[in-house]
């Protein structure tokens, strides 16, 4: 039941590559169409790179943490048992 639950489907897993990409894209034409010197489209592709990157540190964070009290929840209602 759990594993069903927590799975995720073939469409949801391509929706989020595809978004993904799709705003990885638009962020990178969006820089690169940019009128500005080469100095500022630098800045702003360490940011949004920066950006990027923390993003993915702070959802894998933040799936250990829940993966981990979970984890911790369902041994305290074991050993109640």
């Amino acid at each position: 039941m759990d594993s069903e639950i927590n799975s995720n489907s073939s469409g949801w897993i391509f929706f989020v590559k595809a978004s993904f990409a799709i705003a990885l894209l638009a962020t990178g034409a969006g820089v690169i169409f940019s009128p500005t010197d080469l100095l500022v489209k630098g800045y702003m592709s360490v940011c949004a790179l920066f950006l990027v990157s923390t993003t993915i540190t702070l959802s894998k964070t933040m799936r250990e943490l829940t993966g981990r009290a979970v984890c911790m929840y369902s041994s305290t209602i074991a050993f109640k048992i």
